[in-house]
């Protein structure tokens, strides 16, 4: 299995690039943040790829009538269609979907940097450590993966999800504390794909490149797709910077996410003075800040926090002025004349307390000015036009001011050497990911896969997904009977 990396800043041309290189008999996934952006995308440039979403299929489980687009998903790749997904989703596939994903030679291709590693917050700290201290969770004192230990004692309902997770081989926790959990997408996923291909931008370094090599899974560049290779530079003379005065304030404001958690009113005013002055002279659709989510809208059974409220700006629905801070892969915003960042970005604690007791810590620097060039990308610039930009914490304005030089460009595109075209271990573990799943009676024989106009042995030229709903063709045997009545292991897929 190889995985390909194309490298290229944003506005590049990535998406597009990759979908005139894609045909229909490739059978591939396109996994994206944005579903809804893909399929818009993918059937205006190419109609052609006939590319179908995943849509909620409702079927029963013994007594209980289920919903899950997961199995339309089954439907999908036993139908060999070309998928459009996103990351979410993948999340939730199981051995099935892995053994169809290598049995018919599917390419996977990831548009952007998707959260394939982060925080488990699905369950209070104080749960989880309580799962500890009684012997209900383990953890491997190699890798970190979390076992879960069934006992009567244990709440089934109330970590049902804990236990199907630690089942699916998603939840580890760092070496210094069991308090830091994470929650990783089963490498498995990719590593049954006949190719990956991801399209990001600073992958070196990034938390993405760390789960990978955590893995054991090596990466060079994709050299199949031709990408015009721009540097910031060039895209200089399109940032107007706003004057320095706006800046002072910051010099004492705090604006990491703990210093937004604990800040006071006066603090908040501050941050609201100074956006409604940057804005003054702006209509709101071309205004666009960022701050954390909680400081714009309020969630019932949240915590009351002052909200930010510029003024004639106040983010509401048919006036969204506030763009999530980890925005990307989308032109919603790209009206947007001028934005403003109000945040100093670190990686989330837990993830890097993993990765770095891995021995593969991110670089935070790099993480961060990822995360700031992204979401100033969802503006006007991605046209071309010009565009006023102001970085209120110092260190993020630093960074960016570095970047626009060229001065990360060296640490870019440095790829793994590859010592053979398949890698499939785990680091750390004896086992392979063959070795382990045969060890586990689920039916996987892993092979280089043929080319995709070679004939499947056992398969019909065109067969077809049958057209009684809620029932797979007869060659894909899962063992699991009747697909109307599907015996399965959780519940609850979203």
């Amino acid at each position: 299995m190889k995985v390909e990396v194309l490298d290229r800043m944003m506005g590049a041309g990535k998406t597009n690039a990759i979908l005139q290189w894609l045909q229909p008999e490739m059978r591939f996934i396109f996994v994206t943040l944005l579903l809804s952006e893909a399929e818009e995308r993918i059937n205006a440039v190419r109609p052609d790829l006939a590319v179908k979403c995943p849509e909620k299929l409702t079927y029963k489980d013994g007594d209980t009538w289920k919903s899950s687009k997961a199995e339309d998903m089954l439907l999908l790749l036993s139908g060999r269609e070309n998928i459009a997904t996103t990351h979410a989703l993948l999340r939730t596939c199981d051995v099935r979907h892995w053994k169809l994903i290598q049995q018919l030679g599917y390419t996977i291709v990831l548009d952007e940097e998707v959260s394939l590693i982060e925080a488990f917050l699905d369950v209070p700290s104080r749960d989880m450590l309580w799962l500890f201290d009684n012997g209900h969770l383990s953890r491997d004192d190699i890798n970190g993966k979390l076992t879960f230990h069934d006992a009567s004692t244990v709440q089934k309902v109330k970590y049902t999800e804990v236990k199907e997770m630690c089942e699916k081989g998603m939840l580890y926790s760092a070496k210094r504390s069991n308090g830091f959990v994470v929650s990783c997408l089963p490498v498995d996923v990719l590593m049954c794909a006949k190719r990956v291909i991801i399209m990001t931008y600073m992958f070196e370094g990034s938390v993405l490149e760390r789960f990978l090599s955590l893995h054991g899974v090596q990466w060079k560049p994709l050299t199949e797709v031709e990408v015009l290779d721009v540097l910031p530079s060039s895209v200089a003379h399109l940032i107007k910077p706003v004057q320095d005065h706006y800046y002072k304030p910051y010099q004492k404001i705090a604006l990491t996410q703990t210093a937004w958690l604990n800040m006071k009113d006066d603090g908040v005013t501050k941050v609201e003075s100074t956006l409604s002055n940057i804005f003054r002279q702006y209509d709101a659709d071309d205004c666009g800040f960022a701050v954390p989510k909680y400081r714009v809208t309020r969630q019932q059974g949240d915590k009351k926090y002052r909200l930010v409220k510029p003024n004639g700006k106040v983010h509401k629905e048919g006036r969204e002025t506030w763009i999530y801070p980890k925005c990307r892969a989308t032109n919603d915003y790209s009206n947007k004349k001028v934005m403003v960042y109000a945040l100093d970005v670190h990686p989330n604690s837990a993830v890097d307390a993993y990765l770095t007791d891995m021995g593969l810590p991110v670089d935070r620097d790099l993480y961060a000015l990822s995360q700031l060039v992204q979401w100033l990308w969802r503006g006007c610039i991605r046209n071309g036009e010009e565009m006023t930009v102001a970085i209120l914490a110092p260190r993020m304005r630093k960074l960016f001011e570095k970047w626009l030089a060229d001065g990360y460009v060296n640490v870019q595109n440095k790829p793994v050497e590859l010592e053979s075209d398949i890698d499939v271990s785990y680091v750390h573990e004896q086992e392979t990911v063959e070795a382990r799943m045969q060890s586990e009676n689920l039916g996987i024989v892993f092979v280089e896969s043929p080319a995709v106009e070679d004939k499947w042995e056992g398969f019909e030229e065109d067969t077809s997904v049958a057209q009684e709903p809620n029932t797979f063709p007869a060659e894909f045997d899962f063992g699991i009977g009747d697909y109307e009545m599907p015996k399965l292991d959780w519940e609850g897929f979203s």
